[in-house]
């Protein structure tokens, strides 16, 4: 009788824990980006001459897809491995040189990346689980400055990392909702060499993500 009454105490409560399984998600969120622009002049000399970098910030919406699996150690702590692809609108940013002249940057990013979450759950009932979780971000980045007056386009691209913190609940086992954040800490280069009569001029263009936030909508198979 008593190897009956702990097995079925031991059922009840593996019922409450959140399950492992396959996901699925979508979400939309607030986005960041920094970008600065580095050049220089070299003659045929070899003597080089910087010129003064040029930086600016902006913001824009963004929304993507998940997909993956979790699992869980006990009740509380888990574990998520999960792709995930980020894309936007345009960031914008109007910009007034020292001649009064003004112009528009216009920029396009999308993320792809492989992420894996620790996740702790505070809270833990057949209904619902409210948790956090932690973790990190590889990928590729690609940004696209759009060129002015017939200008070309312009695409720093390569690695991303980024941390991945946030909120989430799990309701009924199969629905989540999660309030993320992405914290990106590396920059994308693209490098542009014109030759001239005398030397060559190459300008740099940097793109950094630092951050986003949002809220995430979860399926759990």
């Amino acid at each position: 009788a008593l190897s009956f009454a702990l097995a079925g105490i031991l059922g009840a409560s593996t019922a409450l824990a959140e399950t492992d399984g396959a996901f699925v998600g979508v979400q939309a969120g607030y986005g960041g980006l920094k970008l600065k622009v580095e050049s220089e002049f070299k003659d045929d000399a070899g003597n080089v001459e910087k010129y003064p970098s040029q930086s600016e910030s902006a913001s824009a919406f963004r929304y993507g897809f998940v997909a993956g699996y979790k699992q869980f150690f006990t009740p509380e702590f888990g574990a998520r491995y999960y792709a995930s692809v980020d894309l936007g609108t345009n960031y914008k940013k109007d910009i007034t040189d020292e001649y009064g002249d003004k112009t528009t940057i216009k920029v396009s990013s999308y993320n792809i990346a492989a992420n894996a979450d620790a996740l702790y759950n505070f809270v833990s009932s057949r209904d619902l689980d409210f948790g956090a979780f932690l973790g990190l971000s590889l990928g590729y980045a690609n940004h696209k400055f759009k060129g002015t007056d017939g200008a070309p386009d312009i695409k720093p691209s390569g690695f991303d990392l980024g941390i991945n913190f946030g909120l989430r609940t799990n309701i009924a086992q199969n629905h989540g909702i999660e309030l993320y954040s992405r914290f990106g800490v590396l920059q994308q280069k693209k490098e542009i060499k014109e030759t001239y009569d005398g030397g060559e001029d190459t300008t740099t263009y940097k793109a950094q993500q630092p951050y986003q936030v949002g809220l995430r909508y979860v399926f759990s198979f």
